[in-house]
Order: structure tokens, then sequence, then C-alpha cells
């Protein structure tokens, strides 16, 4: 399926901005800013992330057909779609439990997942990613940052924002139609990140 994206030049986050127009756009719509002004991450985590160098966006997802008691599903197939996005870059990247994506010791990127619920039913998921993509050098405060284009042997190369954020919905729309569409095929999805994860202590942080 074919998302809708919604590009924007600046806004506080785009969490909160696909919150506040999710009842009034379709499923798979993306909001997208070249900057966030207040970005979050898990815990109440800030995210930063330079201007026009990294991936920061949201994916609406509505009507999905997996009960709320299996919502982590949604959190799984989005990591190892990223993972797999990596890859086809020539990047090696691992997840740390529940949903940082690193290479090596270094984080190159977070997920951030807001749920709507009602009974047993996901009446819509936000799914926040943000990924660093071009960024060279980080505040000192962030402990472990990196990115693709720190990652990349040939360090020449900045990669098109735009075309990263398309493998990644394009793996994410596999692991949805293969697995998320059908509860019974939870288990290979679990499989398949448990395979993935990286444990703080393999880090040695």
């Amino acid at each position: 399926m074919k998302s809708s994206i919604i590009w924007l030049d600046s806004v506080d986050s785009t969490n909160s901005e696909a919150k506040r127009c999710v009842s009034d756009v379709g499923s798979w719509t993306v909001i997208s800013a070249k900057q966030q002004t207040h970005g979050r991450g898990q815990n109440g985590n800030k995210w930063f992330s330079e201007k026009s160098k990294n991936l920061t966006f949201s994916l609406i997802l509505k009507d999905l057909s997996i009960r709320s008691r299996n919502q982590s599903a949604i959190s799984e197939a989005i990591s190892v779609a990223i993972v797999d996005a990596l890859e086809s870059y020539k990047i090696t990247a691992r997840i740390k439990w529940p949903n940082d994506i690193y290479c090596g010791k270094n984080k190159i990127g977070g997920i951030l997942i807001e749920h709507s619920i009602m009974g047993d039913k996901i009446r819509w998921s936000i799914v926040g990613i943000g990924l660093n993509v071009n960024q060279r050098i980080f505040p000192l405060e962030i402990p472990n940052p990196t990115s693709m284009f720190l990652c990349c042997s040939d360090q020449d190369i900045e990669y098109p924002l735009d075309q990263v954020m398309e493998r990644i919905l394009f793996k994410f729309e596999e692991y949805h139609n293969t697995y998320l569409q059908n509860e019974d095929n939870l288990t290979g999805l679990r499989q398949i990140y448990q395979d993935l994860l990286i444990s703080v202590k393999d880090l040695h942080l």
C-alpha cells in the first residue's frame, strides 16, 4: 500500500503532530519533519536531531488486525524492518530491547509508539521513528550516537532521506502483511526479533 507522506519544515514532535491530525487522515499516513523542536524518545527522553540531516517521522496506523494484548508486535515489526532496511545499505544493526537500534556499541535510531486502545481493539497506533542518517557531529551530552554516514566505509556518501524512509516503510509493510494481519503468525515475528536482540552486557555500556 502507498503511504501518504506529509512533509513539514519544522514541528514540535512528529508524534504530537500525528496525534493532532489522526482523526483527519487515513491509515498509513506519514508525518515527516526536517526539524523537531521538542522531539521525544522513550521514557520522556528528548530526541536530538540536526535539521535536514536525519529522519524524524511518524506513521499513523488504523484498524489493525491484531488485538491490544499483542500490541508489542508492532514495535517488533518496525524494529526488524529498520534493521532490514539498514542491511540493504550494507549497515549491520541490532536491536537493544525494546526498540533502540544499534550499530556496534553505538545508537543509530530509536522508536516511540503510542496507541489508542478501546477494550481489546487498537483504534490507532502512531509509530514514531528517529534514525540518524547524515549527521556527522553530535552534542557531547549524547553518550553513544552514530549515523548511517558514520557507519559507512565510504565517508563521502550522503543518503537521500526520502529514499531511506521509503525503504523502511517498504520493509515494514512486508512484515505487516506477513505477520500483523494474522495473529497466528506472530510467533515467527517474535523469533526474528529475538534473534536480533543485543543486551546491555554485550554493549559494555
